[in-house]
């Protein structure tokens, strides 16, 4: 049976992945329909891109707290994983309002530029935000073997 552990490192491909998809759909949007509210093809892929991209955070965060346990049941150092942990959550949270306002908009086709800035700028600060989590989640991995090696106590750890 696997480890409950790995699911974590399996799904964080999912938001890495469907965040960036998003934002490239919607510039093309924007470009091409000049908002991201109406139902071209374009906008409909920008919104479920979105939407999609939180439900993937949220499940990931689901399974990265039990990650956490893990790792901190097998002894290794919570404040790092805690680093890791809140950069993810403020993502997640803002990737969950980002999807649930370009979603209002999309269905109620209302908010125009409002919407079009806010979702924009919102999805590219969750990618610049993505880079940060991965990184410290990088740094969990393959610096200090979170979950992957037994924990080594030397060097005054």
């Amino acid at each position: 049976m696997i480890n409950v552990a790995h699911i974590h490192p399996m799904l964080v491909h999912f938001p890495l992945a469907l965040t960036p998809l998003a934002l490239v759909v919607i510039f093309v949007a924007l470009g091409r329909d000049g908002t991201l509210v109406g139902r071209s093809g374009l906008q409909t892929s920008a919104v479920w891109l979105t939407a999609l991209a939180a439900v993937a955070a949220v499940v990931t965060a689901i399974f990265g707290d039990m990650a956490k346990d893990a790792a901190v049941g097998a002894g290794f150092s919570e404040a790092p994983i805690e680093s890791h942990a809140g950069l993810a959550i403020v993502t997640t949270v803002l990737l969950c309002v980002l999807a649930l306002i370009h979603l209002w908009a999309y269905w109620k086709r209302s908010g125009g530029r409002l919407v079009d800035w806010v979702v924009t700028l919102g999805v590219l600060a969750a990618c610049a935000m993505l880079i940060g989590v991965g990184y410290l989640g990088g740094h969990l991995v393959y610096d200090l073997g979170v979950n992957v090696k037994p924990v080594i106590q030397s060097m005054g750890h």
